[in-house]
């Protein structure tokens, strides 16, 4: 294909004239984009209107030249549920030899008998297993996956890894399943609250951005609960005289906060340090300490403010 495979543009997705989502990104040649987020916000509508199955409501997609794409849907679906696996395969492809016809089930793990199961005793996995098998066979240069791996096994996973890593065509796939997800995008397309973001990267990549983001909102609000705290004590000294006793609960209640707030600063650096964001128990341990500090602060902040109150 060229490589230009899929350009997407303000598409606007959902059914019956009632939009679940804007969308825009461009896809490439070789890219392998997965399509994550929320559910019930088009992410199987997206390949559906992609495929021409669900018109769209607005906005426009365009495929390149001589894409040749392939679609499988998470609800497969089988004319002759009587056929075994290896006539349901011989049917689709008349012309190829019985050696290179168990060859090809063979990759997808249906040795010895199992090419002679009936489809309708076919586990979903290995049912997944057979259509992939099929679509595959047809050389698609662009391929467009709903929730490949349902029903899938581990083996069935790490066999279906394999194939989509050593595929050389574009992939555009929907999973839920995020070690899956690591393995086969090298992009993402997330759906996230009102919005689509394109990230363009791993999704352990993926992830470590969010975790810095939420250290830097909680860095922000810590900033915030210091200039509070250096407002009050300001206005604090414009009051009148405070009594020995008052005062010197005050000062103690300051004292507590600045050591508790020099306690949360040493966290978050260290939170920041990527031998720690990437432990995920250390940065939960981290996480919890964190959020106790922040309501022991908070807890100390209206002590202060009812000291003062008396004054």
């Amino acid at each position: 294909s060229s490589n230009n495979v899929l350009s997407v543009k303000e598409l606007v997705i959902g059914y019956n004239n009632i939009p679940l989502s804007k969308v825009s990104f461009e896809l490439c040649k070789g890219e392998k984009l997965a399509i994550i987020g929320e559910n019930g916000k088009g992410k199987s509508t997206l390949i559906k209107t992609l495929m021409g199955i669900i018109p769209k409501i607005s906005g426009k997609y365009t495929y390149g030249f001589n894409v040749k794409k392939e679609y499988f849907d998470q609800q497969i679906a089988f004319l002759n549920e009587n056929n075994t696996v290896y006539e349901e395969y011989q049917q689709a492809f008349e012309n190829e030899e019985p050696l290179q016809i168990r060859k090809n089930l063979g990759a997808f793990m249906f040795s010895s008998d199992d090419v002679f199961k009936k489809i309708k005793n076919l586990s979903g996995g290995e049912k997944v297993r057979l259509e992939l098998c099929k679509i595959l066979r047809k050389n698609p240069n662009l391929l467009l996956l709903d929730e490949p791996t349902n029903h899938l096994d581990i083996l069935g996973k790490e066999n279906l890894e394999e194939i989509l890593n050593s595929y050389n065509g574009t992939i555009l796939f929907v999973s839920h399943d995020r070690y899956f997800i690591n393995k086969v995008a090298d992009s993402l397309l997330i759906f996230e609250h009102d919005k689509v973001i394109f990230f363009n990267g791993k999704y352990n990549e993926y992830i470590e951005e969010k975790k810095k983001e939420k250290i830097n909102q909680k860095n922000q609000k810590s900033k915030i609960n210091q200039t509070k705290i250096s407002n009050k004590i300001t206005d604090s000294s414009n009051n009148k005289q405070k009594n020995k006793t008052n005062n010197s609960l005050i000062k103690k209640v300051e004292k507590e906060i600045e050591i508790k707030e020099n306690k949360k600063k040493e966290i978050e650096n260290l939170m920041l340090e990527e031998s720690v964001y990437k432990d995920y128990q250390k940065i939960n341990k981290l996480q919890t300490e964190l959020e106790n500090l922040n309501q022991e602060i908070e807890n100390k902040i209206e002590e202060w403010e009812k000291l003062n109150s008396w004054i």
